[in-house]
């Protein structure tokens, strides 16, 4: 395990010269110089769903813990829950029947976000590697490799959602190599893009400082991306029939976002400086979900879709919500 202080003290002398997976733990949340919405913090009970009921039904709950730096949870419908473990370049799976936590894959590239295409494959954002895969569930063997953009390697893909029509959206920050620009004559520079992937063509859609997470209104009309160097998370309307973006506008203030997901009320759930963040669709602060660790990503799944599955830098938690999530396994076979 890391030792914090450590991680604190390279962060502050900005060193570039740090082995991979330490530079990954600070560009996502240790040492982290964040400002901008600090919502009060209340107890987990006293989030309110539309219907004025309390939304959190439990406390947070420990899954497991002791990894490196846990990001990326994606749930499966046959019952179990995959996500990342990037210096540790695994994918881990815990089975909700058993408990039981195993090895999917064994050398991920430093894998970050995970999601479901609407076949049930897995696509697998990977830092080491630089690029996207499309790989079988089962036996783990990559379908398809996006690496590329206009014959430049992509910086390092981060977090991916897939929408209704199976289309592939994905972000694509420097972290994993370093969290500086790859300006040799193969790398992109200063671009760092939201990229949209379909039908065998890659295309950029917005640029940001530093995008990272990704997630849907519940009716596809509207992609949420935090930039979690500019403390935002900013929302395009989505043209259906291209997958293309539009109307760029801040909305919301949160300190140091990562991940984000959305509930079937429209809730949006934001990985924070301080824990999950809560909104409704019209971006109005309802409340925080305390976290003991600073999360980086999380998803929904259990039998009833209605638990919250946590990432947060060395565990993995749960918390029971009176409410389904939008997740990427709702699509498979639709």
């Amino acid at each position: 395990m890391l030792d914090i202080r450590l991680i604190k003290s390279y962060a502050s002398q900005r060193t570039h010269s740090l082995w991979p997976a330490l530079i990954l733990c600070l560009c996502f949340g240790y040492g982290a110089n964040a400002s901008g919405h600090q919502g009060p913090k209340y107890d987990n009970g006293t989030i309110l769903n539309k219907n004025s009921m309390p939304l959190v039904l439990s406390g947070t709950e420990l899954i497991s813990s002791g990894f490196n730096f846990v990001e990326g949870p994606v749930w499966h419908p046959e019952g179990y829950l995959l996500f990342s473990d990037i210096p540790a370049s695994k994918v881990y799976r815990w089975d909700e029947g058993t408990g039981q936590i195993s090895i999917s894959i064994n050398n991920s590239h430093q894998s970050n976000g995970l999601s479901f295409d609407k076949l049930g494959y897995l696509v697998v954002c990977e830092h080491e590697a630089r690029r996207v895969t499309v790989r079988d569930p089962e036996s783990f063997d990559i379908i398809q490799s996006i690496s590329s953009y206009q014959g430049k390697k992509l910086n390092s893909p981060n977090d991916v959602v897939i929408d209704s029509l199976g289309r592939i959206f994905f972000t694509d920050p420097p972290y994993g190599i370093g969290d500086q620009p790859d300006m040799s004559e193969d790398g992109l520079g200063e671009l760092n893009g939201v990229y949209l992937f379909d039908q065998g063509k890659l295309t950029l859609l917005a640029q940001h400082k530093r995008p990272n997470g990704l997630a849907f209104s519940v009716d596809g009309t509207i992609l949420y991306v935090t930039d979690t160097k500019e403390n935002c998370v900013y929302a395009y309307d989505v043209n259906f029939h291209s997958g293309l973006l539009s109307r760029k506008r801040k909305f919301i203030n949160v300190s140091h976002p990562d991940g984000v997901k959305v509930d079937e009320s429209g809730f949006i759930y934001v990985a924070a400086l301080e824990g999950v963040q809560v909104f409704d669709e019209f971006g109005t602060y309802q409340g925080l979900i305390d976290v003991p660790e600073q999360p980086t990503n999380l998803t929904f799944g259990g039998q009833n879709y209605d638990t919250l599955f946590i990432t947060a830098q060395h565990g993995v938690y749960s918390v029971k919500l009176r409410t389904r999530g939008i997740a990427p396994y709702s699509r498979i076979g639709r």
